[in-house]
């Protein structure tokens, strides 16, 4: 009898294990799409707003590129955009060359930034979103650019960057129990961008080693602030349950499994395997008796 229960025991334990490891796989799957989408929706709608704010701000961004050290037109226009975008940090307006005219405003447009503006004026099809922070590896931002006729005839760029704020809410909004979600970059494009067309499959696509793969942003802020490793461990890589690359940026999305996840599910469904077949011995005796 002993010998029975144990192999029922054991049997319906493996199973309930693997339910579980396919009903958690599943799940993550889920969400691991949904967040994707919600983070491309943020983004789009960003971007949207952005080309909304240009259209009804047209003259009075005309004016600043006309006349770019005008100290009260640029606060307007700071005012201005605080007020559409509550996560709003920086702003410029560059010519149809990508050079930037507020050279005596824009103090927090950086290197990577005038980067992305020629990226996009050379190609604005090209404009892919990723993270980078300011000289002093604070205030982790985004870059969003749309054109913008700054003068008659001449079609230049109008440069936003956003604090991660909303993203990071994306994250925390869609977190699941017992499950992690990072944004990552690919280490090869997390280095200054070449100059010209970038190929989202070739900086942020599944090929190559984890360690390659650093974390941009997590459900509790961008990854320079995380308590943890910046990059993905090789076990990390391996132990994913989802991941997928974010159309419109640089980023793959990946779920992981929360630390302990699975060992603790092998020890509830082993100790209640144990408690049940307990329970089946000590009856089994009681009737022979």
């Amino acid at each position: 009898m002993f010998l029975t229960v144990s192999v029922c025991v054991c049997a319906v334990s493996y199973f309930r294990y693997s339910d579980y490891v396919d009903n958690t796989a599943e799940i993550a799957e889920q969400s691991n799409l949904s967040t994707s989408a919600q983070v491309t929706a943020q983004v789009s709608d960003i971007r949207r707003r952005v080309s909304v704010f240009v259209d009804e701000h047209q003259k009075q961004l005309q004016d600043l590129a006309g006349f770019p050290y005008d100290p009260e037109g640029y606060d307007a226009l700071q005012h201005d955009l605080k007020q559409h975008f509550p996560t709003y940090f920086a702003a410029t307006i560059a010519d149809e060359s990508g050079v930037a005219l507020l050279e005596g405003h824009d103090h927090f447009v950086g290197k990577r930034c005038r980067v992305d503006i020629l990226n996009f004026t050379r190609n604005p099809e090209s404009q892919n979103i990723y993270l980078h922070a300011s000289s002093n590896n604070t205030n982790h931002h985004f870059d969003i650019m749309v054109p913008l006729e700054y003068a008659p005839g001449k079609t230049g760029t109008f440069f936003v960057s956003f604090l991660v704020s909303d993203i990071v809410n994306v994250l925390s909004d869609m977190a699941v129990k017992g499950q992690r979600q990072f944004l990552l970059m690919k280490q090869a494009a997390a280095a200054t961008p070449v100059l010209g067309h970038t190929d989202h499959a070739d900086h942020a696509g599944h090929a190559g080693n984890a360690d390659s793969y650093r974390i941009e942003i997590g459900a509790d802020g961008p990854g320079g602030t995380l308590l943890r490793e910046r990059f993905l461990s090789e076990a990390e890589w391996s132990d994913r349950l989802a991941s997928r690359e974010v159309p419109q940026t640089l980023w793959t999305l990946v779920t992981l499994p929360a630390p302990g996840l699975f060992p603790k599910a092998i020890w509830r469904i082993a100790t209640e395997g144990a408690i049940v077949g307990t329970i089946l011995l000590l009856l089994g005796v009681l009737l022979l008796h």
